[in-house]
Parts: C-alpha cells; structure tokens; sequence
C-alpha cells in the first residue's frame, strides 16, 4: 500500500508530534508499506537514522510558521501527490490538518487524520471570523476523514469543541521497544557532570510555559530544604528559557539546576534521573499523551505527571508513577520527595513502568492496530 504522511513537525524537529510521526514512519516501513513523507526542511541538521533509508522523504524548502505555511503546504502536497498515485494519505499536525480540508474537495481520496489534543484548540477558538469559517470547515472535513485520536481525552476534547463526530478510534502512541533495552553511557556523563551522589529530577520537554517546569522550580524550594543535595535537570529548549533562568536565580536555585539544552541522546539523561517529572497544565494548549513518560518509564523510571489531558492514560496513578495537581507546588514537592526519599518504592514503580511499556506502547504493537484502521472499509 502507498501512503503518503503530510506533516510540518517531523524529525529533527523536537517534540511529542515529531516523535509519534518518526515511530508511525519506522513502524509502517516495518510492516511492509511503501511509504512517503512530506516534511520541511529544518536549518537543524538531522543524524542519518539507518531506519528512515528506506523511507523517501520530501522536503518543503524551509521551516515556516503563519499563513504562508499554508500555501506552501499546498503546493507541495499537489505536487507530489499527482506525482505518484497513493492509496492513503495521513494527515498529522495543525497545518497539514487545514490543508488537507482545502485539498479534500479537489483530491478524492481517503484521508486519515491524527489528533495530538492542542491542535483542537488551535481550530475551534471561534474568536474571529476567521477563526469561524476555518472550524466549520475542518468539521466538514473530519466527518469525511477516519479520525485518530491519540487519547480518550483528546477524543472526548474533540466531541466537546467540534460536535458530534462518529467513529473516532482512539491509538496511544509508542516508542521504539529498543529503548528499552539500549546502553547508556550514564556513568561516563554523570562524571562529566560531577553529579556523583546527587538526587536527580528530570524534565525532558520544550521549554513552554505549559510543561509546568516553573512549578516544579517552586516546589524544588521545598525539596531542598529536606534534600539538599537535589538537582533538577531541564533537558530542552525553547522560548521559556530566559524566564526559566531568571526564576531559578530569583528563587536561589543556582546550585539546584541545569539547563542542558537539546541533547543528542535522552537515554543517558533518563538513566541518570531517580525521577523523571512533568507537570504540564492547560495554557493554550494540552498534554493530548505524554510520549516522553512512556521513554522514561522504559529505563525504569519512577515518573510524575499531572491530571491533565491524557496523562492519567499513561501513568498508573500508584503504580508507574504518580499523578498530581499541576497548579499544587505543595503536592509536586511532597510527591517529589515521597519518591526521592524510598529508593525501593521508586524502583519498583520503575520496574512496573517499564513492563506497563513493553506490553502496551511499542511500536510493533500499535502501529499494527493503526495499519488495521487504514485498511478498515467501514
């Protein structure tokens, strides 16, 4: 089957949208499909990943946001659609989404559209007439597509912003199962890093104000005064950043956290973590998943997450992890605390995580119920 995946987020590009692609992309190659990738070209450099070779990927001529990006979307989806004849077309992220509503009414063909969560938001905030005119037509469009929703949450956001939709399948997304069982080179960083005896917290996530890392700075006042030899590591980068800084210097954290930026290989650093948190939150956008706790709790990580969004779909509250009130500095701390303080309850959650994964969100097993979805006539 051919099929073509139109999206303006995809690797090297960082991020949960990004990510979820990369792994369809690998996961349907796996299976035997011909598959073709409209993607932009990124001034980030991209590391040859062997499993995308057989993968033909085109590039849009450059990264662009705003309503240029529409039209240049267009252009290049009309151009390599006729180029060759595909079976099925993806759509995956806010701009393909609009572009495939226009292309819908010239280009007779099955469409498969893949919800995140925050895009929804993105086409239903009717503040304009613009806004307007859009959201009626991604409605039309959606009761033509089959619909995807990464989440029961993202799905149930859909019903309630957009109408009644039939027939949306909710499929979690994955990650590569050899995440888990990939060598790290933790020890070699630690020592880099002198973080020899540290109790380390992780946050791996674009620097948002949504990823909640500034909570989790508020709370690591408290953390400190019980565990002074905490350190919080923020693996990322993002237009947050300088705030971020400033909050940690104003809340004299200096000696408490690193901001590592983007790193070439997560794995090290969830290795190195005793916790691995996000407290994401609603702010103009949602956590539709949570792709980077199922990364943490295949190393066996403990992790922490918030009840927000289809976090509660990840983590078994007690279980992996634990879920809190992103807006509770006092309940992120204490949570925080409980898990850097019981060395055996962590490793076992850890250990709980990780089977939670290798039975559940691996590639090879959900990209098969995805494939099963595009074939369904129905």
């Amino acid at each position: 089957m051919k099929i073509l995946i139109y999206t303006h987020e995809f690797y090297p590009f960082s991020g949960g949208i990004a990510n979820w692609t990369l792994e369809i992309v690998k996961g349907l190659r796996d299976l035997g499909q011909d598959v073709t990738v409209l993607a932009p070209k990124y001034k980030k450099k991209a590391r040859d990943l062997p499993e995308l070779r057989e993968v033909r990927i085109k590039r849009m001529p450059f990264a662009i946001r705003g309503r240029l990006s529409y039209l240049i979307g267009f252009i290049f989806f009309t151009t390599i659609f006729f180029s060759k004849k595909y079976d099925k077309v993806i759509v995956c992220d806010n701009i393909s989404q609009v572009v495939g509503t226009i292309l819908s009414f010239f280009i007779k063909i099955e469409y498969t559209v893949i919800l995140h969560g925050t895009e929804i938001l993105m086409h239903y905030s009717k503040d304009n007439i613009y806004q307007k005119i859009k959201a009626k037509l991604i409605t039309s469009f959606f009761f033509r597509a089959k619909i995807i929703s990464n989440s029961r949450a993202t799905r149930d956001l859909l019903l309630e912003k957009g109408g009644c939709f039939k027939g949306v399948r909710v499929i979690y997304c994955s990650i590569d199962k050899r995440i888990i069982f990939a060598k790290s080179k933790s020890e070699m960083l630690a020592k880099q890093m002198h973080l020899e005896n540290r109790k380390i917290i992780l946050t791996i996530a674009r620097l948002y104000p949504r990823k909640g890392h500034d909570m989790v700075l508020q709370a690591l006042v408290e953390i400190k005064k019980k565990l002074p030899e905490v350190l919080y590591l923020i693996v990322g980068e993002g237009p947050n950043r300088k705030y971020l800084e400033d909050l940690a210097v104003s809340l004299n954290l200096i000696d408490n956290v690193i901001f590592t930026g983007e790193v070439p290989d997560i794995i090290d650093y969830l290795d190195l973590c005793n916790v691995f948190v996000m407290a994401s939150r609603e702010d103009g956008g949602i956590e539709g998943f949570g792709i980077v706790f199922l990364e943490a709790m295949a190393r066996g990580k403990p992790v922490i997450g918030s009840r927000h969004g289809g976090v509660p779909e990840v983590i078994s509250d007690g279980v992996s992890g634990y879920l809190v009130n992103p807006h509770d500095v006092y309940e992120i701390a204490t949570t925080i605390i409980r898990l850097l303080s019981d060395s055996t309850a962590a490793r076992e959650m850890g250990a709980s995580g990780r089977k939670i994964v290798e039975f559940n969100f691996t590639t090879d097993i959900i990209v098969q119920k995805l494939l099963s979805t595009l074939n369904d006539t129905r």
